[in-house]
């Protein structure tokens, strides 16, 4: 009997739980012992006699003995029954937490959503012992089909007929009306109206994957027919497991799209930044910027028709940029719908105020309806209830704006819209400011070359029985002015005074302080017109005095020549020896005495003083060291001075030719 009353119990294992029947052996054992302790005192000590029930004391004894067994023998089984569904059902929570545990466990190593489906189903048809098992997601949208999958025991006809359900299901969930009927309602009619009738299976179970009682998909578990025996099937906690497992997934589907979702904006987003970068780098129009950002906004966003205006500050309108309309596949030439209708910036300001929404933030469509109405080109471009305008703002200044039409539905959207606006603002900005500089660029290059001209000396070719050339070439062709100088004044009727410098800096401080030096030079020149030394001695005083602040330094030859004579004395600060070709020898030699100090930077230094004769064909080089530090043409090496006493004329070449 107690055997009949104690089946085996099976652990996922597959070991026999017998420790389940020594406990109903000792329980049996306890009531039979207890009660014999609870009844004993009832029989009569006296042996002999017979007791009040007719019974004598040992008979007595076996009967109480015999009744006690009996109640133990009945209620054990009741136990052991008790026992065993607290078991089971132990087992069960624990085969739950183990599948669940293993499909969290997948979604923790390895976040890809086919990982997860696969585990998922692996361990759901474990769990509940079923022979197939399919797990499907749908894609989004409407007339969307399935996206993923993950098969366990499905045959490849089995897939074709389960494939061509679900893709109808899919279809019509798409399209079905969320206050109608219940998602899982839904999918309960479907599973028992289609797919046991379509795939002939003895048992099965069709549980809707969802997220927020939105429809992802469907979890199918089942076994082929004759596979059970009749009466067999799955049981209300293997629909409760895979309902806890069906929750699962849909969070992790949900995630993982979201996920992926991110990862595609975000790269997008990052394309985005590069490809303005190279926009700028390339272009600092505001025009081809936001023809850029209409074209991104379109394919970020998945909003077809988009439209860009900036903000022309002085006229208080706000003027197309670009556009873009995808409903009629035209880019760049969108614009020209609208492209002389600029719309008025203050209208347009006061229909966003009134939504109540902050300027920085979306607006939908509603009070700048009318501004786009007096617009012919844009309203028809951005007409309709779904557009939503984006304020270009930095510091609450309006820079911009962005229409969007048809934009999709979401606080993601709005916020990546909004991040949108963000870049575009800047990127404006930076377009502002790009157009600011040049424009004062341009100005300042205008002063700047307008005083390095009238900075230039009027050489003579001739002066007595000396010829003289000269050329002057900025280090920055697009500046057309540079720090380097040269200076011609006579000093009296035989003597001439020649400054060759270089002022460090470039354009206009560097003309303005080149102005200051030579005017400063020319005055203690008149005044000392035989010591060149004490001339540059003055002019360096003056250039470190408080009241005439020096920014850089300044390096400078001075030459005294006396036309009729030849009779040249010279002093340098620092500046590049001049060279030197003898007519009587051909020799190239440097001019000594060149190294003293740079002008304005040490007050109170004297510079010393060095003098020679010029005789008939010699000839004198001044040059700066960009000459020396030019790069040949052949093997990018610099010049330098060697280089440049290789390549110069024999005597006797006239001066313009030697320059």
């Amino acid at each position: 009997m107690m055997k009949f009353f104690l089946p085996k119990i099976k652990t996922n294992g597959g070991s026999s739980l017998r420790w389940l029947q020594w406990v109903a052996v000792l329980i049996a054992v306890g009531l039979f012992a207890a009660l014999s302790l609870l009844l004993t005192p009832l029989v009569p000590v006296s042996e002999g006699r017979p007791h009040e029930w007719g019974l004598r004391p040992r008979a007595a004894l076996i009967w109480i003995n015999g009744i006690a067994a009996l109640l133990a023998i009945v209620i054990a089984p009741y136990l052991l029954h008790a026992f065993e569904r607290m078991q089971r059902r132990a087992e069960q929570q624990y085969s739950e937490l183990n599948t669940l545990h293993a499909i969290d466990r997948a979604i923790n190593q390895q976040f890809t959503l086919d990982a997860v489906l696969e585990v998922a189903i692996k361990e759901a048809t474990r769990a509940v012992d079923a022979e197939i098992g399919a797990l499907y997601l749908w894609g989004e949208g409407r007339g969307t089909r399935v996206e993923q999958r993950a098969l366990y025991g499905i045959s490849p006809a089995m897939q074709a007929v389960l494939g061509g359900l679900l893709d109808e299901r899919a279809r019509a969930l798409a399209e079905a009306s969320g206050a109608a009927r219940r998602p899982g309602d839904l999918d309960r009619t479907w599973q028992t109206d289609r797919l046991n009738s379509s795939l002939k299976l003895r048992n099965l179970i069709a549980v809707p994957v969802q997220y927020q009682d939105r429809p992802l998909g469907l979890f199918l578990l089942g076994n082929r027919s004759g596979a059970l025996a009749p009466g067999a099937g799955f049981s209300d906690e293997d629909e409760r497991l895979l309902a806890a497992i069906a929750g699962t997934v849909g969070v992790a589907a949900q995630n993982a799209r979201f996920v992926q979702e991110s990862r595609r904006r975000g790269e997008m987003l990052r394309a985005l930044v590069a490809h303005t970068g190279e926009a700028i780098a390339a272009s600092s129009d505001a025009r081809t910027l936001m023809r850029l950002f209409a074209g991104a906004a379109a394919r970020i966003l998945g909003c077809p028709r988009v439209a860009v205006y900036g903000h022309d500050e002085p006229n208080n309108l706000f003027v197309p940029l670009a556009a873009t309309d995808g409903r009629t596949g035209q880019g760049e030439s969108a614009l020209s719908l609208f492209e002389s209708q600029p719309l008025p910036a203050q209208f347009v300001l006061m229909g966003l105020r009134a939504d109540g929404i902050p300027d920085s933030e979306p607006h939908r469509y509603a009070n700048v309806q009318a501004a786009l109405l007096l617009t012919p080109g844009a309203g028809d471009l951005l007409a309709g209830p779904g557009v939503v305008f984006v304020l270009c703002a930095r510091d609450r200044r309006p820079l911009g704006l962005l229409c969007l039409a048809d934009l999709p539905p979401g606080e993601e959207v709005a916020e990546f819209a909004q991040a949108l606006a963000a870049q575009a603002a800047v990127t404006l900005e930076n377009a502002r400011l790009f157009s600011e500089l040049n424009r004062l660029y341009e100005r300042e290059k205008h002063i700047a070359g307008e005083l390095q001209n009238n900075l230039l000396p009027a050489v003579p070719t001739h002066a007595g029985e000396f010829e003289f050339a000269w050329q002057y070439q900025a280090a920055l062709d697009e500046a057309k002015i540079g720090g380097d100088f040269l200076d011609y004044f006579p000093l009296d009727r035989e003597r001439i005074g020649f400054v060759m410098a270089d002022v460090s800096g470039k354009g206009l401080k560097a003309a303005m302080q080149t102005a200051t030096v030579k005017y400063t030079l020319r005055a203690f020149a008149h005044d000392m017109p035989d010591e060149p030394g004490r001339v540059l001695a003055h002019v360096n005083d003056v250039l470190c005095s408080a009241a005439n602040p020096m920014e850089g330094f300044i390096t400078l030859f001075y030459g005294v020549l006396n036309t009729r004579t030849g009779a040249l004395s010279y002093a340098s600060a620092g500046h590049e020896p001049p060279l030197l070709r003898r007519a009587a020898d051909g020799a190239v030699v440097t001019l000594s005495g060149c190294d003293g100090m740079v002008l304005g930077c040490v007050p109170a230094l004297p510079y010393g003083e060095r003098a020679l004769t010029l005789a008939p064909g010699d000839f004198l080089l001044l040059y700066t060291d960009g000459v020396t530090e030019s790069r040949a043409a052949t093997d990018g090496d610099f010049l330098g001075t060697e280089g440049l006493q290789r390549v110069l004329p024999p005597s006797g070449v006239p001066a313009p030719d030697v320059i």
